[in-house]
């Protein structure tokens, strides 16, 4: 599911980007509780979800085929 995410500077190079091409940022989460996949990305026992990785993938597909036409 979707959630609202704390205002961060995480992408504030990429706003250069933006200004020349339509684009768009996205956080993709890749927490799994049920397999300990829980902890931060600096953290030294951080271990992604790769099942999460379809859902980020798809993410951007649908925004290319959404925008193809601004590209």
């Amino acid at each position: 599911g979707l959630v609202r995410y704390e205002k961060t500077p995480g992408g504030e190079d990429f706003a250069w980007l933006l200004e020349k091409k339509p684009g768009c940022l996205a956080f993709v989460g890749c927490r799994n509780e049920v397999n300990d996949q829980k902890y931060a990305l600096h953290s030294e026992r951080f271990d992604l979800d790769e099942e999460a990785m379809v859902n980020g993938a798809a993410l951007f597909v649908q925004y290319v085929l959404v925008t193809q036409d601004e590209i």
